[in-house]
């Protein structure tokens, strides 16, 4: 990397750590403890040598786990207490080995799972969600594979580099990016305000408005309006059904489109 690219770098990680992502920080006071809650009840379990039920069902069935949140019914609750043990073990080998091995071998459990009819598919993000709260230090809170690849082309292109895009290897690309930032970010930010900064990258894009987003828990999102409303006509009640799109009598032009509800 060039000395004009490794300066550009820099200055794209510092802006990500300034005054505006301390505000988002303090924004997500809720999230970041319930994070560090469940990373050290992670690293108990790690000392101790025992996975409770309790723990086990916020890693791979709780929606909202203080990591990030999953689809409900992604993971059933049935699929869990039948697949108990399997689930325990899987467990553990997350906990002591962060690699692509134990990852594609987590992969191919829950294809055998899913060859049973115990679960409805391969279920990426759930997977994933588990690898981040074991790793936070090598791995986001972006678990959808879809998802993280949006995250990666958006800051290839506003920062001019080239990570991969981790639709072939999602746990590689995240070892990439978060190798890039910890590399530039300031030593005051520890890994779980790093990951929630890093997830605002993310959010706060508005051209992915017809994406379909693994959310951070529902709890700590932000408050909700619609944009645009005053700016939208008064409705007019018509006398037959329209056709649609449908135009106001008082609009002429381009169809008037609703903005999406989006975060403030």
């Amino acid at each position: 990397m060039d000395t004009e690219t490794t300066s550009k770098l820099s200055n794209a990680v510092a802006t990500l750590f300034g005054t505006a992502g301390n505000t988002f920080l303090e924004s997500k006071a809720q999230w970041e403890a319930d994070y560090k809650d469940l990373l050290s009840r992670i690293q108990e379990a790690r000392e101790t040598g025992t996975i409770s039920d309790k723990l086990l069902e916020d890693l791979w069935w709780t929606r909202s786990n203080g990591v990030a949140t999953i689809k409900t019914g992604a993971l059933s609750r049935r699929a869990l207490e039948q697949l108990q043990q399997e689930f325990r073990s899987l467990t553990r080998q997350i906990f002591s080995d962060c690699s692509e091995k134990i990852h594609r071998q987590v992969i191919d459990s829950f294809m055998a799972f899913k060859a049973q009819g115990l679960v409805v598919g391969v279920l990426h993000s759930v997977i994933n969600r588990v690898f981040a709260a074991a790793h936070p230090s090598q791995c986001t809170t972006v678990v959808s594979p879809n998802i993280f690849k949006l995250l990666v082309k958006d800051i290839n292109r506003q920062w001019e580099i080239d990570l991969p895009d981790g639709k072939e290897d999602w746990l590689a690309s995240n070892r990439a990016l978060k190798e890039i930032i910890n590399r530039h970010k300031p030593a005051t930010f520890d890994d779980v305000q790093t990951n929630i900064l890093i997830w605002r990258l993310y959010a706060e894009n508005d051209s992915h408005e017809s994406e379909q987003m693994d959310e951070p828990p529902r709890t700590y999102l932000p408050s909700l309006s619609i944009k645009s409303c005053s700016a939208l006509p008064a409705p007019v009640k018509p006398t037959t059904p329209p056709a649609w799109p449908y135009r106001s009598p008082t609009h002429s032009g381009t169809p008037i489109k609703l903005s999406r509800i989006v975060a403030q």
